[in-house]
């Protein structure tokens, strides 16, 4: 599934490197929780290094790269738009795998700890230490994403050597962020009942993640709206959040009438 929706929807795929990962959670699922968090340590330490190598990496390549490199057929007919994937899914997989892949096993790591641990509830021990560490994940993840944030959007551009820095540090900016963002839809709920749509599409998030990529084709690519090369940053992100909310409110409408999103069943069918 992760390769076909690589393929002819979205190249930066990640449902592949969830899988492969998730196969090797899976052989830890009975482990204790004492020995999921040393390995979740021993995976960001290496997190870090691997972040390194990789900028330094992306930064020689993409100095290298020709004016003509961002392929405009990201713009053009369906045909054309496959054909680029084709050309380019292996390696954008590839980078994936290396850039984030220690990450995200960290993230799946931890994510099992708190089933383990009954995070969600009420003044559970993972909580409470989370909010106690708020004040420090703010001072850590806010600098390091407004820098990285400027340093990609070409509002800024820092010497080589900190550009460098600023691309690695995000293996500890972006999970600090992250832990802030878990923090905030944790009080959002405690606080306030959220529509029951919200909640069947995050049963449903297959879905929900490849209907964003097909939506996004259909806004960007010339057999859509054709909005490739179009949009500054913050109308791109304007169209990232109502694809995202488009795509959770369609397939809540579809699975309050037919019980679960279209690919769940065939997910859960795999036996």
């Amino acid at each position: 599934m992760g390769i076909a929706h690589g393929l002819f929807v979205f190249t930066g795929d990640i449902l592949l490197l969830y899988a492969i990962l998730g196969a090797f959670l899976w052989r830890r699922r009975n482990a204790p929780v004492a020995q999921l968090v040393a390995s979740a340590k021993r995976w960001f330490v290496f997190a870090i290094p691997t972040m390194l190598v990789m900028t330094l990496l992306i930064q020689t390549v993409s100095n290298d790269l020709p004016d003509e490199f961002w392929d405009d057929r990201l713009g053009g007919t369906y045909m054309q738009v496959l054909s680029y994937r084709w050309e380019n899914w292996f390696y954008t997989f590839l980078t994936a795998l290396i850039f984030q892949g220690p990450l995200v096993f960290v993230a799946f790591l931890i994510g099992l700890v708190a089933a383990k641990t009954n995070f969600f509830e009420n003044n559970s021990l993972g909580l409470v230490l989370l909010r106690r560490w708020l004040p420090y994940l703010a001072l850590t993840a806010l600098p390091i994403n407004l820098l990285y944030g400027l340093h990609t959007s070409g509002l800024w551009v820092p010497n080589p050597a900190l550009q460098v820095a600023i691309g690695t540090a995000t293996a500890i900016g972006a999970p600090a962020l992250s832990a802030l963002y878990l923090y905030g839809v944790v009080l959002l709920v405690q606080r306030f009942a959220l529509p029951e749509w919200v909640y069947r599409a995050g049963r449903n998030t297959l879905s929900c993640y490849v209907l964003q990529g097909v939506l996004g084709g259909l806004c960007f690519a010339g057999y859509g709206l054709g909005l490739f090369g179009q949009l500054g940053h913050a109308q791109i992100l304007l169209a990232s959040l109502l694809i995202a909310l488009s795509s959770m409110l369609l397939v809540s409408i579809w699975a309050k009438y037919l019980g679960r999103g279209p690919l769940e069943p065939l997910l859960r069918g795999i036996k």
